[in-house]
């Protein structure tokens, strides 16, 4: 059996300007709703740059705000039946958030060298062919590309993934983000920003 979901409209967003973690959130988003992914972005940068306090885990304050301002629901996967999870998401029509170590990835430059937490977007599965696909840009190396295609067969897939876990814990291991209520744009702005005003108000007082 096979099944692949189409992500035409990727955005690279550049790895200077924001996180693995946050570009492979946002085109997730961005797959089921247009605009989210890139409200995720700007919420994710207010967070950082005004409000991020050392020693905090900012993916979980970011995933939590995301929750409560933009009504996402996170629907982690669980390691058992892993696969299996994976593929019923699929099925839904919806691509996965994966994080992978690098270290187990025979293309990246950390490959037996070093521990490196990545994450990557599972956009389909052949279970005839033992593959998954995989969308990400560690395959390009130093090359300014977007997004691409990559096949990881089975094996490689649950290596990368299982080494994430051993070493970083299950957290962010693989997982979806869904809205729970349509927001209109101007209405996701205006509460991202009353995050902003109002905080800072109350800070100076």
């Amino acid at each position: 059996m096979k099944k692949r979901i189409s992500l035409d409209s990727t955005i690279k967003y550049s790895l200077d300007k924001v996180s693995c973690f946050e570009r492979a959130v946002a085109n997730q988003l961005n797959h089921k709703n247009g605009y989210y992914g890139d409200l995720f972005i700007i919420l994710s940068k207010i967070y950082q740059f005004y409000f991020l306090q050392i020693g905090v885990d900012s993916r979980e304050k970011i995933i939590e705000l995301s929750k409560r301002l933009l009504k996402l629901e996170i629907k982690h996967i669980h390691k058992n039946n892993f696969s299996k999870n994976i593929q019923n998401y699929i099925n839904k029509g919806y691509v996965t958030v994966l994080g992978g170590n690098l270290i187990s990835l025979f293309y990246s430059e950390q490959y037996m060298e070093k521990d490196w937490p990545h994450w990557f977007i599972i956009t389909g599965y052949d279970t005839d062919k033992k593959l998954y696909y995989v969308i990400d840009d560690i395959q390009y190396a130093h090359e300014d590309k977007v997004y691409g295609d990559v096949c990881l067969t089975s094996k490689m897939l649950k290596s990368i993934y299982k080494k994430y876990i051993s070493k970083y814990g299950i957290k962010w291991s693989c997982f979806v983000l869904e809205p729970q209520q349509e927001l209109f744009l101007s209405e996701a702005l205006r509460k991202i920003l009353m995050l902003y005003t109002y905080t800072k108000y109350v800070s100076t007082k």
